[in-house]
């Protein structure tokens, strides 16, 4: 087992490149060309860290390894999802169309990202000039030291919650038990519960339909589809009915014990396991989902901003409120 890099840890690699990366990758396999010759054709097209690690999964793809192998060794660049994927890719013999996918969620989350940040920039501007600026008359009235000693605490506490929260998402790459944490933490915040839990049934019910599809057994299929749903808690919970179908419970009672997928989608199931086109259904299932999913996702977009200004308006009051309540008392103590 190899030590992440800590580059990687730091930096990563940049989700669009890898869309990038995927999508040629999925076009020469769909073309008929083994893995280990179309990593041997992109190598040269790429450069940076991802060209890098080209090199290094084609020499391991040479020895005879799956690609699905090769990406796990490196959990500081791609995530269990695109690991989790791939392998359902390998197991159903779609490597290709699992690779469009794994392209689609990394342009997904890209676009999700930049959204993100874009929106983020006013917030930082004004919570910066709220420490910076109340305490403007302590500068003028008693030097830079006393004012330094006011507003470098405030930055130094604010950016050490920041980066800690980075360090932590990207240290859940490679621990299992902080990407667990985390992944509990979103199914337990109400403004984003709904689109984790409604992207994770959508991956989890294409991956498990085309997987029975190609003759995969149903308890090996939904262990392998339930490590591609993305989230690790949903993903142990849907996995864990393997042993149900193993013993003979029908798919349909399996899944719900899980308590993961909604009620209409366990009847759409219910339904192609008596008209035996479980598979066919399982996907339209994840097509409505998706629809859903959409939707969620474009509400959760227009709320987090307006929710994130709120809680700056407030920090941002109290500091204002602090520092005015301050010179209040100066100016008391001056005047008779």
């Amino acid at each position: 087992m190899r030590a992440p890099r800590l580059d990687g840890l730091i930096f990563g690699i940049n989700a669009k490149d890898q869309a990038v990366f995927f999508r040629q990758l999925a076009t020469m396999i769909d073309a008929g060309m083994p893995t280990a010759k179309a990593l041997a054709t992109l190598r040269p097209q790429l450069s940076g860290r991802l060209g890098a690690l080209v090199g290094e999964l084609l020499e391991y793809c040479d020895q005879g390894h799956p690609l699905s192998d090769g990406i796990a060794r490196y959990p500081e660049y791609f995530s269990p999802f695109v690991v989790a994927m791939l392998r359902a890719g390998e197991v159903g013999g779609a490597i290709d169309r699992r690779l469009i996918e794994v392209a689609d969620f990394l342009e997904s989350s890209y676009a999700i990202q930049q959204n993100i940040a874009s929106q983020l920039i006013y917030p930082a501007v004004i919570i910066h000039a709220g420490i910076v600026l109340p305490p403007l008359f302590v500068l003028v009235t008693q030097g830079m030291a006393p004012y330094l000693r006011i507003v470098l605490p405030a930055l130094l506490v604010m950016w050490t919650v920041v980066i800690g929260l980075y360090c932590t998402a990207r240290m859940g790459a490679v621990r299992p038990g902080a990407r667990a944490l985390l992944d509990r933490l979103l199914l337990s915040l109400p403004l984003f519960s709904k689109v984790v839990r409604g992207a994770a049934c959508m991956r989890f019910l294409q991956a498990f339909g085309d997987l029975l599809d190609a003759g995969v057994p149903s308890p090996t299929a939904v262990e392998v589809a339930g490590r591609a749903c993305g989230n690790v808690v949903l993903g142990n919970r849907l996995s864990a009915t393997s042993r149900m179908m193993a013993d003979g419970m029908s798919v349909t009672a399996a899944l719900t014990s899980s308590g993961v997928l909604p009620p209409a989608t366990l009847g759409m199931i219910a339904t192609g396991e008596e008209s035996g086109s479980i598979g066919h259904l399982m996907r339209k299932a994840s097509e409505y989902l998706q629809i859903e999913h959409r939707e969620s996702l474009k509400r959760m977009m227009t709320v987090f901003p307006v929710i994130l200004m709120l809680i700056i308006g407030v920090i941002v009051g109290i500091g204002y409120i602090r520092a005015f309540a301050g010179l209040f008392s100066q100016i008391n103590s001056i005047v008779p």
